[in-house]
């Protein structure tokens, strides 16, 4: 069976990436963070292209769902 991933957000900064990412995780969420920024030559990429999380499709409602309950107390 193959697993579809898919873009849950996209952030234009690092901290905010990692943030959401050590969020989804701890709720049991498995999250990939995409960037293109040429391997770390330029970091200046992600102010344009910016940082991509995916989720599994299937989990994109849990993962919502964690990010609103977080966004809720904070």
């Amino acid at each position: 069976m193959e697993t579809n991933f898919i873009l849950f957000d996209t952030y234009f900064n690092e901290v905010d990436a990692e943030l959401v990412s050590s969020l989804l995780k701890s709720g049991g969420i498995e999250v990939i963070i995409r960037r293109d920024d040429l391997g770390g030559i330029y970091p200046q990429l992600t102010f344009t292209r910016g940082i991509n999380l995916l989720v599994k499709e299937e989990d994109q409602e849990d993962a919502r769902k964690i990010l609103s309950d977080w966004e809720d107390v904070h």
